[in-house]
């Protein structure tokens, strides 16, 4: 990996956190707006992991449906 391509991916990670960092403002202002408790706040991690695990679950198993999907078409 040469000089440009460290520099180009530290870029891209750069704005990746800024981006996420922005975002977990917005939510926790809404948290505040909506009156969520400490504990509710500091339990949304958890629940963010658990609604992001079954989110990529479910788009595994469409992605290798449709797959299976195009290759009966091709037969």
């Amino acid at each position: 990996m040469d000089i440009k391509e460290i520099e180009k991916r530290k870029e891209e990670y750069e704005m990746s956190r800024k981006k996420l960092e922005a975002f977990a403002l917005e939510v926790l202002d809404q948290c505040e707006n909506k009156g969520f408790t400490l504990e509710e706040v500091k339990d949304l991690p958890n629940y963010i992991e658990e609604q992001t695990r079954y989110a990529v679950l479910r788009h595994m198993r469409n992605v290798e449906f449709q797959h299976i999907k195009s290759q009966t078409k091709e037969s």
